[in-house]
């Protein structure tokens, strides 16, 4: 089974059609306009009578970020042909398509290049989401350690004896090895060695120790490899909420948050939710988040009773690997549909409210 490149066509009906699915990529690269903030995208799927291949599903990965993150945002069986999209707000969004199983199929790797480029509203460049660390980036960065101020300590194994130790020297490069320079002495000759830098940035040190009563130890030459690396990173990621729903997917039950967060380096799982009656809290988590896929589904049986009937607000928390955190809370409540709340407090297993849909976005 196999899915080829999409490009759109013509606006119809509401709703911005795709044109026949287009098998060279590069016939997409310049983006289409539209004011249109939901559409549908047809797929073509090429089946073989493999039967792993029937089981499959076509899966739509979409990326807010120029590429840089790719969350998976529907999925078909191979048959229907046509996937729905609602965008959350206004902007460039680049989409893929792939076949597997959604369970299992990892996102497209970062800076894929996208089948399909929309931007919706006014013709305008996309606005930069993100702040990139200046300084070289080398594959031997992927252990650094990331620290959100310019301002840090280096530990460093001590000699058995400091008497003899003329000097500790700190050498350093910002592009990963090509050329060093001379940072200073550690004065006092003891770990911890505090280094203070001017900017954000990767940084690569070397640290060499004068002892009287050991070989001399080589300075750094262009083209090594630093012993250590420091990412400083002090500017927290770009994150907040952008729309509520209901009904998605025909889930009833469900109300479904959507938001958008993006850093050069965001943590492991870096996003956490949590639900309040008013602005200011007290907060209760809505569970674990994992990963930043841009959307969260949390069962509406699941939120406390006696915030049912209340307008609701929502907090976002966006973590980097540095320990930088954005906080953004909702500034208009959200008040769920009537027969929703009816459905919710009287539920049993498997109850739904059928045909409700219902959307809110957040400014």
């Amino acid at each position: 089974m196999r899915c080829t490149a999409a490009t759109l066509g013509a606006l119809a009906c509401g709703c911005l059609w795709a044109a026949a699915m287009a098998a060279d990529p590069a016939s997409t690269a310049e983006p289409l306009y539209t004011l249109e903030h939901e559409f549908s995208i047809p797929f073509s799927v090429e089946t073989s009578s493999d039967s792993t291949d029937k089981a499959a599903q076509a899966l739509l990965f979409v990326s807010a970020d120029q590429g840089k993150t790719w969350n998976l945002c529907d999925t078909q069986a191979a048959s229907d042909g046509s996937f729905n999209f609602r965008a959350p707000f206004d902007g460039e969004f680049c989409f893929v398509v792939r076949v597997g199983n959604p369970e299992r199929a990892p996102p497209p790797a970062a800076m894929t290049e996208p089948e399909l480029r929309v931007v919706i509203g006014p013709g305008r460049a996309p606005q930069r989401v993100c702040a990139e660390l200046r300084g070289a980036i080398d594959p031997a960065v992927a252990d650094a350690r990331s620290v959100n101020s310019r301002l840090f300590a280096i530990e460093y194994a001590e000699p058995e004896s400091t008497e003899t130790v003329r000097s500790v020297e700190m050498w350093w490069t910002g592009n990963g090895g090509t050329s060093w320079q001379r940072y200073g002495c550690d004065e006092d000759r003891r770990s911890p060695m505090h280094v203070s830098v001017d900017g954000d940035g990767v940084y690569g040190l070397w640290l060499v120790v004068h002892d009287s009563a050991a070989p001399e130890e080589p300075l750094p030459q262009a083209g090594d490899v630093p012993q250590a690396w420091v990412a400083v990173d002090t500017v927290a990621p770009e994150a907040r909420l952008t729309a509520a729903e209901i009904g998605a997917n025909r889930q009833e039950d469900e109300l479904v948050l959507h938001w958008s967060a993006a850093d050069g380096q965001l943590a492991a799982d870096p996003i956490s939710l949590a639900i309040a009656g008013a602005p200011e809290g007290p907060w209760t988590d809505l569970g674990k988040v994992s990963g930043n896929i841009g959307k969260y589904h949390c069962p509406i049986r699941t939120i406390e009773a006696s915030l049912h009937a209340m307008p609701l607000y929502f907090k976002l928390s966006a973590a980097d690997a540095a320990g930088n955190v954005t906080t953004f809370v909702t500034s208009e409540p959200v008040v769920l549909p009537e027969e929703v709340v009816l459905a919710a407090s009287r539920h049993t297993a498997g109850a739904t409210v059928y045909g409700t849909r219902w959307y809110q976005q957040f400014r």
